[in-house]
């Protein structure tokens, strides 16, 4: 009868351990990393948006031909078919022009190129943040949980108090209560910030899902990678956009040069029949010489020039907007860098945590006055995350408004070790 209960405690203790086994697998498989997450989102093989366009200039908007257009008439004089007219004319394109078109197609595919990139990290981008702040959520959510069980303890010590002596401050009992329905509406409040960015991540069908960071990149590696991949603010997707459309737009400008110059417009032959005269007499050659002067196409060349200045202006303007931008990011990073390592140094400096240790292995010190060291342990937690948040924010900014993102897309540069995204 021993034996039979011990081996029915036995295969119950197997069937927990079964069930607790099963749950961690079970959280396993609805766990997901920054990585995997970027996989899924922008750089999925979904199609992408101007790939059709791509694809027609890459095989299909080839070098235009010497022979523009091609025209073939036949005439009958007074339904006398024995003297039938025949003639054949051959539009042409000039050297310039072909040349000038290829460097419109060259444009046209920069562009574009530049133009899907541009969605691709616009996309990434949207993840880089919603990831960054899903984890600094978090973060924040443990430290608001330890004030929550904090000033709940404070409840009990001063509810035992009270039921012990009238010394208890009033006002005292009230500020905790106040602090405990503001905690547990900022738990809430992160809650609901953590299961919205699921949402948005996973989409309604995988809501219960969540992101893990094993490889988050640390502050110490935010500096490395800026360094080392970030040189200055000239290389800005909006800039290479603004350098493609100027170079666009003096390909253009040299289409209109080359069709204004073109002095050979056509040529022709003419075939009279006639059985009473050679073929040679009745064979005609003839040709269109076009000779330019300073009115010839003026309006279109006019228009043209004031396109290419146009975007010239815009490539400055964009250049120094760029770069300004870029400066006042790299000023902003290091504040933080100092902010925030400031904060660490002073933080250390005041030594709460080992005057909550001292004072705790006194053993006989008032419950209210270790309440009171942790609170200031977890305001300054809160303050250093909130400062290093800021380092993060500032990092997003100078990699998503370069072309880190276009150049390698498939770099996560949100993990220590920049893992490639397959």
């Amino acid at each position: 009868m021993v034996e039979l209960k011990f081996q029915y405690y036995n295969f119950r203790l197997l069937l927990i351990c079964f069930f607790i086994s099963s749950s961690f697998v079970a959280s396993a498989q609805i766990s997901s990393t920054s990585t995997e997450i970027l996989a899924r989102h922008g750089l999925g093989q979904k199609q992408l948006p101007y790939s059709s366009n791509l694809d027609f200039l890459m095989n299909k908007a080839g070098r235009i031909p010497i022979v523009e257009s091609f025209e073939f008439r036949t005439e009958t004089d007074e339904f006398v078919f024995d003297q039938q007219e025949y003639l054949i004319r051959f539009d042409l394109n000039s050297g310039d022009e072909r040349k000038a078109y290829d460097r419109i197609l060259a444009s046209d595919k920069q562009l574009y190129s530049l133009m899907q990139g541009e969605y691709v990290s616009d996309q990434v981008e949207n993840d880089y943040r919603l990831l960054v702040d899903y984890y600094f959520d978090l973060s924040e959510l443990d430290i608001v949980k330890l004030n929550l069980s904090m000033v709940k303890d404070k409840k009990t010590v001063l509810a035992k108090m009270l039921s012990s002596t009238d010394e208890v401050n009033i006002n005292n009992w009230l500020s905790n209560q106040d602090d405990i329905i503001s905690l547990v509406m900022d738990s809430i409040e992160l809650e609901q910030s953590l299961y919205n960015t699921r949402l948005l991540v996973f989409g309604d069908e995988e809501k219960a899902r969540d992101i893990v960071f094993n490889d988050f990149i640390s502050i110490e590696n935010i500096r490395s990678v800026i360094n080392i991949n970030l040189i200055n603010g000239e290389n800005t997707i909006s800039s290479r956009v603004a350098i493609v459309e100027e170079d666009k737009a003096k390909a253009e400008y040299a289409l209109e040069e080359a069709e204004t110059n073109k002095w050979l417009q056509y040529l022709q032959v003419r075939y009279q029949a006639d059985n009473d005269i050679s073929f040679q007499k009745e064979l005609t050659f003839s040709s269109s010489i076009n000779i330019t002067t300073k009115s010839t196409n003026k309006v279109k060349r006019n228009k043209a020039a004031l396109e290419v200045w146009d975007k010239k202006y815009d490539r400055l303007l964009e250049l120094d907007k760029s770069q300004t931008a870029y400066t006042s990011n790299v000023i902003k990073l290091e504040s933080a860098f100092i902010q925030y390592n400031d904060l660490k140094k002073l933080i250390e400096d005041q030594g709460l945590e080992e005057t909550y240790n001292n004072y705790l292995a006194i053993g006989d010190v008032s419950p209210l006055t270790l309440l009171g060291i942790q609170k200031n342990i977890n305001r300054y937690k809160s303050k250093l995350l909130n400062a290093r948040k800021g380092i993060y924010e500032v990092y997003l900014d100078l990699i998503c408004n370069s072309s880190l993102l276009i150049d390698e897309p498939r770099k996560n540069f949100l993990t220590d070790s920049l893992e490639v995204i397959k």
